[in-house]
């Protein structure tokens, strides 16, 4: 994610955090920024949360050969990502307030944005353990404290090596 934040990736700015749970995610507080300071913008960064902490956040299979021994094990581990960017109150998100432009819309700004850019290169990037195996995902409105907005991606991945 290091690589994100210095690549200004999608034109965002990047912050990573792993809290792990929910409870934990609203703990994340930003410092505050001066202004003149130049980092003015950290507000829009998108925030990356890592979550596990699921109904079923590992899973392994067994695979046996036809003697009936273990040949080899698969097995999976689940994952909660978050991508928020944090937004102001009284905007829309598209186009339920008459005398707004819905250019100005979370939907244009926020979700529209992110859904161009998280794809499976970024859920790669995140998965160091293996292979992604399937993801999909959700619109986040108004989340925790910080008021976040984003998405939420549920996604599976295969280990192959605990090496």
């Amino acid at each position: 994610m290091a690589t994100y934040q210095e690549e200004s990736k999608c034109g965002f700015c990047w912050k990573f955090y792993a809290p792990l749970t929910e409870q934990k995610l609203n703990l994340v507080r930003d410092v505050l920024v001066e202004p003149g300071s130049g980092e003015e913008n950290e507000a829009c960064c998108v925030h990356v949360f890592l979550l596990r902490n699921q109904p079923d956040d590992f899973s392994s299979t067994p695979n046996y050969s036809q003697f009936s021994t273990i040949s080899d094990i698969v097995s999976t581990e689940n994952y909660v990502v978050y991508f928020l960017i944090k937004s102001k109150e009284g905007l829309n998100n598209y186009n339920e307030l008459p005398g707004y432009s819905i250019d100005e819309s979370r939907h244009e700004t926020i979700f529209k944005p992110l859904r161009e850019c998280i794809d499976i290169s970024i859920l790669t990037d995140l998965c160091l353990l293996g292979q992604v195996t399937s993801y999909r995902g959700s619109y986040v409105y108004d989340y925790q404290d910080e008021q976040y907005y984003g998405l939420k991606v549920n996604f599976s991945q295969r280990i192959t090596n605990y090496d």
